[in-house]
C-alpha cells in the first residue's frame, strides 16, 4: 500500500505540474489570441477609418450639396426617408391609377347617359308635337261644328222669320193653304236637323274634352316615366361606380398578393396575369382597363380552405371584425413562433456548449496520451511536444 502510494504521489504531482504547465500555456495562448484579436480590431478600425476618409473625400461635394456631414449619415437617414417617399409615391400612383380609371369610366358613362337623355328628349318632343297636333285637330273640329251650329242658328232664325211672315201673310190672305203646309213642313225638317246638329255638337264637345283629358293623362304619365327613368339611370350609375370600385379593390388586392408573394389557391387563372395599371394618355384607354378587369374576373379563387363563418360574411363591419380576429390569430402565432425560435436557439446553444465541452475533454485526453507516448519515446520526462 505504501509502495503504491509512493508510486502514485509522484505521478499525481507530475500530472499536476503538467496540468499547471498546460494551464499556463493556455493562459499565454489566450492572452496572445486576445492581443491578436485586439490588434486585428485596431487594424480593422484603422482600415475603416481610411475607408471613411476616402468616402468623405469622394462624397464631400455631394454631402455639402445635400447638407449632411458625411455619406454615412445620408445612408442611415436619407435612404430611409427615400424608402418612405418611394412607398408613399407607390401609394399615390395606385390612388392616381384608381381615380383616373374611375374618372374615365364616369366620363364614358356621362356621355352614354347624355346620348340616352337626348334620345328621351327627342321622344318627348315628338310626343308633345303629336299631342299638339291632336289638340289642334280637335280644336278645328270644334270650331267647324261651332260654325255649322252658328249657320244653323241663323237659318233657324230666318225660317222662324219666314214662318212668322207666312202667318202674317196668311192672316191677310196672301198665302194659300198648300204653300203654308209646305212651309211648315220645311220648318219642321229644319228644326229636326238643328236638333241633330246640336246633339252632334255636344258629342264633339265631349270627344274634345275626352281627348284633352287623355292627352293630359298621357303627358303626365310621360313625365312620371321620365322621372322614373332619370332615377333608374342614377341608380345604374351608382351601381356601376360601386362595381368599378370593387373591381379596383380586387385588382389591388391580387396585385399586392403577387408583389408580396402570398400563396393564393386559384381554381382558374394565374397571378402572373396580374399587372399594374398604367394610366398613360397616349397608350392607355378605358377599353384596355376594362380588358384587364375582364381577364381578372375569369380568375376563380378557391375558398374551400376557409371556414363556413368566414364565407358567409355580409357587410363591411363583419369583414372588419373577421380581419381583426385574423390579426389577433396572426399575432399570437408570431408570438408562439418567437417563443419556439428562442427555445430552439437555447437548445442549440446548449448542444453547442455540450459538444464543445466533450470535444475539449477528448482533445485534452488525446493531448495527454500523446505527451506520455512522446516522453516514453524520448525517454525524457521533461520533453515537450512542440
Amino acid at each position: 500500500m505504501e509502495t503504491i502510494r509512493k508510486k502514485n504521489i509522484p505521478a499525481c504531482h507530475a500530472e499536476i505540474s503538467k496540468l499547471e504547465s498546460e494551464l499556463t500555456n493556455l493562459d499565454s495562448l489566450i492572452k496572445m489570441q486576445k492581443e491578436s484579436v485586439e490588434m486585428k480590431d485596431a487594424s480593422m478600425k484603422e482600415v475603416q477609418d481610411e475607408v471613411n476618409k476616402l468616402e468623405d473625400m469622394l462624397f464631400k461635394d455631394f454631402c455639402a450639396e445635400i447638407g449632411v456631414s458625411n455619406i454615412r449619415e445620408y445612408e442611415q437617414e436619407h435612404l430611409k426617408q427615400q424608402q418612405e417617399v418611394d412607398k408613399k409615391r407607390l401609394q399615390f400612383e395606385t390612388q392616381k391609377t384608381r381615380l383616373g380609371t374611375q374618372l374615365e369610366y364616369e366620363q364614358a358613362q356621362l356621355e352614354q347617359q347624355g346620348r340616352k337623355l337626348k334620345t328621351l328628349e327627342d321622344t318627348m318632343l315628338k310626343e308633345e308635337r303629336k299631342a299638339a297636333d291632336q289638340k289642334k285637330a280637335k280644336t278645328l273640329d270644334y270650331l267647324s261644328a261651332f260654325s255649322y251650329h252658328q249657320r244653323s242658328h241663323n237659318e233657324k232664325n230666318k225660317i222662324i222669320s219666314l214662318a212668322q211672315d207666312g202667318h202674317h201673310y196668311k192672316r191677310k190672305g196672301e198665302i194659300k193653304e198648300p204653300e203654308e203646309e209646305k212651309l211648315l213642313k220645311a220648318v219642321d225638317e229644319t228644326l229636326s236637323k238643328m236638333k241633330d246638329l246640336k246633339n252632334q255638337l255636344l258629342l264633339k264637345k265631349n270627344d274634345v274634352s275626352d281627348s284633352k283629358a287623355e292627352v293630359d293623362k298621357k303627358a303626365k304619365s310621360l313625365q312620371e316615366k321620365s322621372r322614373e327613368l332619370v332615377k333608374v339611370q342614377k341608380e345604374v350609375i351608382s351601381l356601376e361606380t360601386a362595381l368599378e370600385q370593387k373591381r379596383m379593390e380586387r385588382h389591388n388586392s391580387l396585385f399586392g398578393c403577387k408583389i408580396q408573394g402570398l400563396p393564393i389557391s386559384l381554381l382558374s387563372g394565374s397571378l402572373d396575369h396580374i399587372s399594374e395599371l398604367q394610366l398613360d394618355s397616349e397608350s392607355q384607354s378605358t377599353s384596355a382597363t376594362l380588358d384587364i378587369f375582364e381577364r381578372e374576373a375569369q380568375m376563380q379563387i378557391d375558398y374551400s380552405d376557409l371556414r363556413k363563418e368566414s364565407m358567409d360574411l355580409d357587410g363591411e363591419e363583419a369583414v372588419e371584425v373577421e380581419l381583426e380576429r385574423l390579426r389577433e390569430v396572426v399575432s399570437s402565432l408570431e408570438g408562439a413562433s418567437s417563443k419556439v425560435t428562442r427555445k430552439c436557439h437555447q437548445e442549440f446553444e446548449q448542444v453547442k456548449a455540450k459538444r464543445y465541452r466533450l470535444f475539449s475533454q477528448c482533445f485534452e485526453h488525446v493531448s495527454i496520451v500523446i505527451d506520455q507516448i512522446y516522453k516514453k519515446l524520448c525517454r525524457n520526462s521533461s520533453a515537450q511536444v512542440s
